[in-house]
Formats: C-alpha cells, structure tokens, sequence
C-alpha cells in the first residue's frame, strides 16, 4: 500500500513537472516569437520612416529645382536677352571696322545665343513633370524631342516591352533619372548625341544612357550633386548607377530594377 501509494505519488510528480516543462517551454516559444514580431515591426517602422525621409529629401529636390528653373527662365533669360538686345545695338551704331572686329562681333553673337538655348532648354528639363496618365514611353519620347529641338543635343530614345506599364512611383523615379542624366550631358558632357534605351524582360527592367561626350575619369565618377541624387533615388528600388567612363570616350550609364510581379 505504501508503495503503491509513493509510485503514486511519483507519478503525479513526474507529470507535474513534465506539465510544467512544457508550459514553459511554450511560454519560451511564445515569448521568442513575440520578439520576433517586435523586432520585425521595429524594422518594419524604420523602413518606413526611411521612406518618408527619402520622399520628403525628394519633395525638397523638386522644389528646388522647380525655383532654379524659375530663376534660369526668368532672370538669368531676361537678362541674356538683353545682352543679345544691346550686342544688336553695339553693330548698329558701332559696325566692325575690320574682318577681326566682324569675326569677334559674330562670335560673341553666337555665343549669347547658345547661353539662352541652353538656359531655355536646362530651364525646361528641371521644371518638367511626369504628367499621368502619359507613361513612361511617352513622357521620355517628349523630354527626347524637345531636347533635340533645341537644338543643343540629338537625343535617340527606344523602349521594348513596355506594353503593360509600370507602377506610377517606379516610372517617375525613372523618368528623374533620365531626365537628371540629360540635363548632366548638356552641362557637362559636350556630348552631340545621347541614347536612351529602357528594356523590359518579365520582371526585369534595364535603363541604358549612353552619350559620346568628353567622359570623365575614374576619380570624378560618382562626383556631383546630381549623381549624388540619382544614386538617392535608385536605394528606395535597391537598385544603383553603374558608371563606365572614360576620358574622350564619352560615357554609358546602367541600371536595373526589379519589378514585383
């Protein structure tokens, strides 16, 4: 009886604890994968928050290019027209007394209005807008043309496999690109051609712009404010600017995205 009665008791001990064991163990899960959700919303909240940083830096961006295009239009233009304004009265009342005088006079001319087709063009690139529902395809062929309008670069554009679209964040943000990589080859590149060609395979998006500018050389390949904000915009796709240039054998720039089926 006695021993029946501690074999008994040792049972109910063992299972005890064996009950207690398990609870703890399933407290232990629980609480680890309450760490876990914690700690993936913490990582969640800080990509947000990241996200909002990024579009309000972008926000600002746009904002300031906006009031330089302004600028450039309104005041560095009026002021370009009034020297071209004046040059015409300085022939006029003062004719170049020599073929040097006339040449220089001619130049200076020539000069005055490449600043203003410049400033009217660089003016239209930084204020211009993605206009939806115009895609992609449509709003660079435009950016292209009227590039090449001007007069101050020939811009060849191609897309393949574009029929479906894209999703509107990720078509602007190319098109900023774009549009920051060309005003970068008027400024810079004393390039006389530019190509622009976007592919898409699937799920895979490549952006190729390829000019035959001066290049620049390795030491000064991610200098600038404007590649600085190109490289900013591509991170929110993890995606990146892949530099090849080199000194008078113009440049090529690459990137790649990938798009969420």
């Amino acid at each position: 009886m006695i021993f029946l009665s501690a074999t008994l008791l040792l049972s109910s001990g063992l299972l005890l604890y064996k009950s207690r064991q398990r609870k703890f163990k399933l407290q232990l899960a629980l609480s680890r994968e309450q760490i876990n959700r914690e700690k993936q919303a913490l990582i969640d909240a800080l990509k947000v928050h990241e996200d909002h940083l990024l579009e309000a830096r972008f926000e600002a961006q746009r904002a300031e290019r906006k009031r330089i295009a302004g600028e450039l239009h309104d005041n560095i233009g009026s002021l370009l027209a009034s020297v071209k304004l004046y040059c015409g009265v300085v022939r006029k009342e003062n004719p170049p007394a020599n073929p040097i005088a006339e040449g220089s006079q001619r130049r200076l001319e020539s000069l005055v209005d490449q600043a203003c087709n410049d400033v009217r063009s660089l003016s239209h690139i930084m204020s211009a807008k993605v206009s939806m529902p115009q895609n992609l395809e449509q709003a660079i062929a435009a950016l292209s043309n009227t590039v090449t309008r001007s007069g101050q670069l020939q811009v060849d554009f191609e897309a393949h496999g574009l029929d479906h679209g894209l999703p509107d964040e990720l078509a602007t943000t190319i098109y900023r690109v774009v549009q920051e990589l060309v005003a970068n080859t008027i400024k810079h590149a004393e390039a006389k051609t530019l190509r622009i060609q976007i592919t898409r395979s699937f799920n895979n998006l490549n952006l190729l712009v390829e000019d035959d500018g001066k290049g620049f050389s390795r030491e000064n390949r991610h200098a600038g404010l404007g590649l600085e904000n190109i490289q900013n915009r591509l991170q929110a796709f993890d995606s990146q600017l892949y530099i090849d240039s080199t000194p008078g054998m113009g440049s090529i720039f690459i990137a790649d995205f990938n798009i969420a089926a």
